[in-house]
C-alpha cells in the first residue's frame, strides 16, 4: 500500500489568544485540519494517510512519532544499514525539521 504524508510544522504561537494555552495544541490542530483535508482523498486513490505534525516547541504529534518508530523498525530489519548510516538518516530527518522550523 503506498502512503501520502503531509509535513506540517506550525508555530505554537497559533491560537495564543486563547486563555488556555498547551505546547501541543498547534501540532495537534495542525494534525486534524490535514486530516479532514486530505485523508479522504488518498483513501478513495487506494493510499494510507499520515499527517505529520510538529510546533516551534519541537513537539510531534503521535503519528509523527509512531512513523519514526515504523521507519526506525525498516531500517533495523532490513540489515542494509549500520548503525552509523541509522543514525546519519535520522539525524537528517531531524535537521530537516530544524530547518523548517528555522524559517
Amino acid at each position: 500500500m503506498h502512503v501520502c504524508v503531509d509535513i506540517t510544522g506550525e508555530s505554537s504561537m497559533v491560537g495564543f489568544g486563547n486563555i488556555h494555552f498547551e505546547v501541543c495544541q498547534a501540532a495537534r490542530c495542525a494534525t486534524t485540519v490535514n486530516e479532514d483535508k486530505h485523508g479522504a482523498t488518498c483513501k478513495a486513490n487506494q493510499h494510507g494517510f499520515i499527517p505529520f505534525a510538529f510546533d516551534t516547541f519541537r513537539f510531534l504529534a503521535s503519528e509523527a512519532l509512531e512513523l519514526f518508530k515504523r521507519v526506525h523498525k525498516v531500517v533495523i530489519d532490513s540489515n542494509v544499514m549500520t548503525t552509523s548510516s541509522n543514525e546519519y538518516v535520522f539525524r537528517r530527518i531531524s535537521f530537516a525539521i530544524q530547518k523548517g522550523l528555522e524559517a
